[in-house]
């Protein structure tokens, strides 16, 4: 009977099949690392399938610190779509929070979350991009900010977009007062395009608005 595992490397050589298999059974007993190494293993020795399988190798994490490692080497690998669905299969939204810090937060060592964060913005539906907030603030790559304030400065044409909001609150929290700028010039191009003028002056107003530890 062909199996799911055997189907999934039908087309490797014998011998290459069983090494990526052996990566892909430690996704039922490695911990901690080890289970971060496999995947990493995994995905270099058959990327397919290791992206089928990121949600097997989830499970077996055992806090947020394992989680947040197996997804950076899910990313490294350029595997994004497991990951960026990840948020919505934890129950915990502290646990959610800590985990798109800390893959946030790993950005100036790893290039590739930057690309990571600004696909999601791409590709992901509005719920979903809210959940990788926290990974755009801990983010503190100057390209990163860069395409921020380029998509600011453009916003989209239709009054409300809630991905675009998420992204300008993001850039409130992190710019303050010096947002202003670029909220100004995405209000001009809002006014004459039928864009979200209302909700970029909102954030104009946050931007100068002590938070309650400045006062």
């Amino acid at each position: 009977m062909i199996t799911t595992l055997t189907l999934g490397f039908a087309m490797l050589s014998p011998a290459h099949a069983a090494k990526c298999d052996a990566y892909l059974r430690k996704a039922e007993t490695a911990q901690s690392q080890e289970l971060v190494k496999a995947f990493n293993d995994l995905a270099t020795c058959e990327k397919e399938t290791a992206e089928r399988n990121f949600t097997r190798f989830m499970t077996r994490a055992t806090d947020s610190e394992v989680l947040t490692q197996l997804s950076l080497a899910a990313i490294e690998n350029d595997i994004w779509t497991p990951v960026w669905s990840m948020p919505g299969k934890i129950k915990s939204y502290e646990a959610r929070d800590i985990i798109a810090g800390g893959i946030g937060g790993a950005c100036t060592e790893n290039e590739k979350v930057v690309t990571f964060l600004q696909g999601a913005y791409a590709g992901l539906k509005d719920i979903d991009f809210q959940q990788w907030d926290d990974a755009l603030l801990a983010c503190e790559s100057p390209e990163l900010m860069t395409w921020m304030t380029g998509k600011i400065e453009d916003p989209p044409d239709r009054p409300f977009d809630a991905k675009f909001n998420t992204l300008m609150t993001v850039y409130t929290k992190k710019k303050g007062a010096d947002a202003l700028g670029s909220l100004q010039k995405g209000a001009i191009d809002a006014a004459q395009s039928g864009g979200p003028y209302n909700t970029i002056l909102q954030q104009m107003n946050a931007a100068v608005t002590p938070t309650l530890g400045d006062i």
